[in-house]
């Protein structure tokens, strides 16, 4: 079952089929910047949840579950309390054309990139998605009270 802010979400797709989408609940709100939409599935550039979150060691121990929808193990690489902040990437051995997720837990907010290794760093990169999947990352980043 989708949470209110998915289904709003998944509404807006309907209604424009590219740009940066915004769409609140009471407690929670999603922008997804999207480069593509259709029927079945989006292009994104990135992906932000605000969420009332609690403890940043917890949440940064919880993401990578809440964001199994990415279909690539995620694991924390830095996690700073005192800072109310964690970054998580696509674990190493997963990495597949040089291509990872990088997941910024800042405060109450969740950001998703995705980014491509080159010789000079990185840079961000689109990403697919289906809608369902969009929807399941959504929902993993709230909770039914919070959308």
């Amino acid at each position: 079952m989708s949470h209110p802010l998915s289904e709003a979400l998944d509404h807006a797709l309907d209604n424009q089929q590219d740009g940066t989408l915004e769409v609140a609940g009471p407690n929670a709100s999603a922008t997804v910047d999207v480069t593509a939409s259709g029927p079945v599935g989006v292009r994104v550039r990135s992906i932000a949840v605000t969420s009332p979150r609690g403890d940043v060691q917890d949440t940064a121990n919880a993401l990578p579950h809440a964001l199994r929808a990415l279909l690539e193990p995620l694991q924390p690489v830095e996690v700073a309390p005192t800072l109310r902040g964690a970054v998580l990437r696509t674990d190493p051995t997963a990495i597949e054309d040089d291509e990872f997720f990088e997941v910024e837990l800042r405060d109450d907010t969740v950001r998703i990139d995705r980014f491509r290794r080159e010789s000079t760093g990185r840079r961000p990169v689109e990403f697919d998605l289906t809608r369902k999947q969009l929807r399941r990352i959504v929902d993993g980043l709230t909770t039914p009270e919070e959308a």
